[in-house]
């Protein structure tokens, strides 16, 4: 951040800048959300995105990764996927989300989902998988035990009603009147919505994609385990036309999960860009793979001997396997955010975690670049991300009589904030110098 940039601005111009962000018109884009109903938090919780970047401090346990960790799972439920929750261990995600939606008309969009854990059974649907087969929307077989509420409708002064569900029946509105009614047996309208409505009579909202495309794009990155032990092992993939499994199908790891997205960015003739970002951020410098054929045998009888082979991924002519958590994690990050859309809210906890101060700003920078004009949510403990970041993005997350609350710097916190930083003061100690703790 630039001191005289800040020593220059005034009060007025940081309310400007509040409300303004650069980004991609032509899709929907998630303004704020609201979670609520969830024990965790103690009441509801509403975070503003309008800037586009919202980075969350506080201290431990106020409950900055439940918030993020709850609009995760309970978007999940919203678009009809699900992360390996147990029917017994429904209160641990609440139970209503509210989100407001930018349209690529520039209107505004409100959109509530609420999830209900109940026993519901839709009896002989065709929509029945008892076969076990996988869905192709990604839902699975926890479906039938749960049901959910919804309600979508413009927010501007006719509030346009455009469909809402009791239940798990679903009727659309077209300028107010009922234009179809539908029961699909999932937890959301979005999962098999399309190809049940797309081959039917009645037509798909445009406003229902933005809302799932939003929903959908919510992710949270460098949260999952880089290993299933404390041990480093190999990373080994069989490649053949079927497609790409681990060396003795134990299962995909981190390791492997990120061997096999950099094999896809080789074939697709990618991996330069990879590479150079790796060399800015500072974790390494060259890419490389290694095949293996298992014997001469299958050299000799296999006629595409491209196609089928063991590979295992390099950086710096060490395996990645071998390469340690915190070089992984950054390097999960790094291919996240290049794969980036425009509908993406990117929630990153902790970026400071298992990486040299040193680099970390090399790590922010690669992250403002991919996503921006998207929304970017991150949760810190460290000055140095607070400093990365502009005073009016700080959301200061809090308990007070054991509910959890967010709220931005006031103006006159933030032109305090301008004079401290004038006088060669540093955002992030300013915000843990224990000026604001209720």
């Amino acid at each position: 951040m630039c001191l005289a940039w800040w020593c220059k601005i005034s009060v007025e111009e940081v309310r400007f800048e509040e409300n303004y962000i650069l980004s991609d018109l032509s899709h929907p884009r998630l303004l704020s959300f609201a979670l609520d109903s969830w024990t965790v938090l103690g009441g509801r919780v509403n975070l503003d995105l309008t800037d586009g970047v919202g980075v969350l401090v506080g201290r431990n346990g106020v409950g900055k990764s439940a918030i993020l960790e709850g609009l995760d799972v309970i978007s999940s439920f919203a678009t009809g996927r699900f992360r390996g929750i147990l029917p017994n261990d429904y209160e641990s995600i609440p139970k209503i989300l509210e989100i407001l939606i930018r349209t690529p008309t520039s209107r505004q969009l409100k959109y509530r989902y609420e999830f209900i854990p109940a026993l519901v059974n839709y009896g002989d649907t065709d929509e029945d998988n008892s076969d076990g087969e996988d869905n192709p929307d990604g839902s699975n077989s926890e479906e039938s035990m749960v049901s959910w509420n919804d309600c979508c409708q413009y927010a501007d002064r006719q509030e346009e009603l455009l469909w809402t569900t009791e239940a798990g029946v679903t009727t659309l509105y077209t300028k107010g009147k009922e234009s179809g009614t539908f029961v699909l047996g999932t937890t959301s309208s979005f999962g098999r919505v399309r190809n049940k409505l797309n081959s039917s009579r009645i037509s798909l909202p445009a406003e229902m994609e933005w809302v799932f495309d939003v929903l959908r794009g919510i992710r949270i990155l460098g949260k999952a385990p880089v290993r299933k032990t404390s041990r480093r092992h190999l990373s080994l993939l069989e490649v053949s036309p079927g497609g790409v499994y681990t060396h003795g199908g134990s299962g995909f790891r981190l390791v492997d999960s990120l061997a096999k997205k950099i094999l896809r960015l080789i074939k697709t003739g990618e991996l330069n860009e990879l590479e150079r970002v790796c060399q800015r951020v500072g974790i390494g410098r060259k890419i490389t793979e290694n095949k293996f054929v298992l014997s001469q045998t299958i050299r000799n009888n296999n006629d595409k001997e491209e196609e089928e082979y063991l590979s295992s991924v390099l950086l710096d002519e060490t395996n990645i396997g071998l390469l340690s958590d915190g070089t992984l994690r950054v390097l999960s990050i790094l291919i996240e955010v290049m794969n980036s859309a425009s509908t993406a809210t990117t929630i990153i906890e902790e970026p400071e975690l298992q990486i040299h101060p040193g680099l970390l700003s090399n790590l922010l920078a690669e992250i403002e670049t991919y996503t921006f004009g998207e929304n970017l949510i991150i949760s810190t403990h460290s000055p140095q991300v607070v400093s990365w970041t502009d005073p009016q993005k700080i959301h200061l997350v809090y308990r007070s009589y054991g509910q959890t609350l967010v709220r931005k710097l006031r103006v006159d916190e933030i032109q305090k904030v301008i004079e401290y930083l004038c006088e060669e003061g540093d955002l992030g100690d300013w915000i843990y110098s224990g000026v604001l703790d209720e």
